[in-house]
């Protein structure tokens, strides 16, 4: 082949590659859309009242002192705002607050929750109950906790007692602070005669016997 044959050929080639026309591409925009539905709900916060008292309820005398505490409360979605205490023994609700924080003398700080210092949760409450004709053995404190931004509560009870009343009441002629400075009376042997009732006990650790007679 000549160099003019070649050049021919090779010019042909490339006409050729230029006049081809490209092919027609159809683009299809397809759009999915959804919908979704979110829901939000609030963990409500979990009540939890503990009561320290003595285990042996021979040790528990009127007036007797108890520490309640709301360290286990359980916060929802929201910190605890407050806790209303409610002692049981008809004295007034106490309540603590997260931003206006009680001093009364019944509450003690406690620091379980280093972090977060005035959560109501760090302040116990040491309360003195006293047995009293009508008042019954036992007593049934109660706290209710908040949350922030919403309110929402919760409550739980527990039980103190049963306490052991004083020996002496003030009805007896002694005031409070001296009958609790007494022992409990301790009954040990009740008989009834045809004269009236003979009690043998003990008072303050001395044998003590007392005699009831009928006729007087």
């Amino acid at each position: 082949m000549s160099n003019s044959n070649y050049n021919t050929w090779n010019s042909q080639t490339c006409d050729a590659c230029k006049t081809h026309e490209a092919p027609n591409i159809d683009v299809v925009k397809t759009v999915y859309t959804k919908e979704i539905i979110v829901t939000v709900t609030e963990n409500f916060p979990t009540a939890y009242i503990d009561i320290f008292q003595h285990p042996n309820f021979a040790n528990r005398n009127s007036p007797y002192k108890v520490r309640l505490s709301a360290r286990n409360v359980q916060p929802g979605s929201f910190p605890i705002e407050r806790i209303d205490w409610d002692l049981g023994d008809g004295t007034p609700i106490k309540t603590q607050r997260r931003w206006a924080i009680n001093t009364d003398p019944e509450f003690e700080f406690t620091n379980v929750f280093i972090a977060d210092w005035k959560d109501p949760r760090n302040y116990d409450i040491i309360h003195e109950y006293v047995v009293h004709p009508g008042s019954g053995l036992t007593f049934y404190p109660s706290l209710t906790c908040y949350s922030s931004s919403t309110a929402a509560y919760d409550c739980a009870k527990g039980i103190v007692g049963p306490i052991n009343p004083s020996p002496l009441l003030p009805e007896d002629g002694y005031n409070q602070e001296q009958a609790s400075a007494r022992k409990p009376i301790k009954l040990i042997q009740n008989e009834l005669t045809d004269n009236g009732k003979v009690l043998l006990g003990e008072l303050d650790c001395t044998a003590v016997l007392w005699k009831y007679d009928k006729s007087k």
